[in-house]
């Protein structure tokens, strides 16, 4: 079937998203934050957590125990250089280790559409067109296979452990058990491991499940059937992912059904949901706590003089200060909204010099979450919808 020009100026606009540094920028820091949260932090927790449910003698279910814990941390560490070198091979081939074809929504298995389209008539100008445009994908594909190359290795190499543990083994035996385990993997344990690669990049295809992946299918399907909402919506997978994640790793995981249906089923998955519930309030604590020592700014007052006063006295919004050093807490997403739902929170209360009201409080926790959603690279064309509308009524 051959591409139309709507099909080909879809893909130039995407492509023109992805040639911005700012979104490779975001893309390296959220890959390796997510990565070092996920192992270095959450699953160490949910560790502590079924360790303490299997003294405790809480059942006999399948946990997450310490060990398990610090086997991940262990083959996620080794696991980087083995990342880089697929980095490299993915820059230099456009072949992921993984069999995977593209990028969420973004076509990266052959050329660009509007160079395959130029080529259809214009020849070696279609020809350079595609050259133009593939490296934009063929880089954020080689960012993603260093950070999926960590999250695979990591899970796997703890669900290895967890088996034996499970069977009882110790010492050697398990150490014997999990090698045999990594030399031909279940096939269930490795879909297992892929899911959560998936997972920490971002290209989860479920998009968390939950009302958010559903939500996030329907806005598929709708740009699937009507394709100029891509210039709008150029990408589904990722923002909406990047949304479930910031979610749960925010004071909002406690608000999340799916993660309280985990708890309720119990296992390791119980172990999980809670671990994140917990991590993710601690996070939102921490950065109130960063707030009220002056290191964390929100996006400061609504009064635009107010705010341009601010500025002149060399106060940056959305960051985090170290000394007189600012820096933009908009690269470290998907936490920086949870830094900035807590920070935001705080704003409307300080710079309106009232009391602190809790609902008030949450309700502008919710509207700087979402806020800072919105300022994704990914979502750029949503943003400039919502602006567009607001200009409108505004004029």
């Amino acid at each position: 079937k051959r591409r139309t020009w709507l099909e080909a100026g879809v893909e130039f606009w995407t492509a023109n998203i992805l040639t911005n540094p700012t979104t490779h920028a975001v893309n390296m820091v959220s890959g390796l934050a997510l990565d070092a949260w996920h192992i270095g932090v959450v699953k160490p927790l949910a560790g502590a957590i079924g360790s303490t449910r299997g003294l405790a003698d809480m059942g006999a279910a399948e946990r997450i125990t310490l060990s398990e814990a610090a086997a991940s941390i262990s083959a996620g560490t080794r696991a980087i250089a083995d990342g880089m070198r697929g980095m490299f091979d993915v820059l230099m081939t456009n072949q992921s280790q993984f069999d995977k074809v593209g990028r969420g929504d973004a076509k990266t298995e052959t050329m660009g559409a509007v160079g395959a389209k130029l080529g259809e008539t214009s020849g070696r100008t279609g020809e350079g067109a595609a050259e133009v445009l593939t490296p934009a994908f063929r880089l954020l594909r080689a960012e993603d296979e260093l950070f999926k190359t960590i999250a695979f290795r990591s899970e796997i190499a703890g669900l290895a452990t967890r088996s034996g543990i499970m069977a009882g083994l110790e010492g050697d035996a398990l150490k014997a058990h999990a090698d045999a385990f990594l030399k031909n993997p279940p096939e269930e344990a490795y879909k297992a491991a892929l899911q959560k690669a998936d997972e920490l990049t971002l290209q989860d295809t479920q998009m968390g499940g939950g009302i958010i992946g559903v939500v996030g299918m329907e806005a598929r399907k709708l740009t699937s059937r009507f394709p100029a909402l891509k210039f709008i919506m150029p990408f589904i997978t990722t923002p909406v992912n990047a949304v479930a994640t910031g979610i749960e790793s925010s004071m909002f995981a406690a608000l999340s059904p799916k993660l309280w249906k985990d708890i309720r089923s119990g296992g390791a998955a119980s172990d999980m949901a809670i671990a994140k519930i917990v991590s993710g309030t601690a996070l939102t604590g921490f950065a109130y706590l960063l707030y009220q020592q002056g290191m964390l700014t929100g996006a400061g007052p609504e009064n635009p003089e107010q705010k341009k006063m601010l500025m002149a006295s060399g106060w940056r919004p959305n960051s985090i200060r170290i000394g007189d050093t600012y820096t933009d807490i908009n690269r470290m997403d998907p936490f920086g909204a949870a830094l900035a739902s807590a920070a935001g929170a705080m704003d409307r209360a300080t710079f309106e010099r009232r009391e602190i009201d809790m609902a008030r409080e949450m309700a502008g926790a919710v509207g700087a979450f979402a806020e800072r959603m919105l300022d994704l690279p990914f979502l750029q064309g949503v943003k400039d919808l919502m602006d567009s509308f607001e200009y409108g009524l505004s004029s």
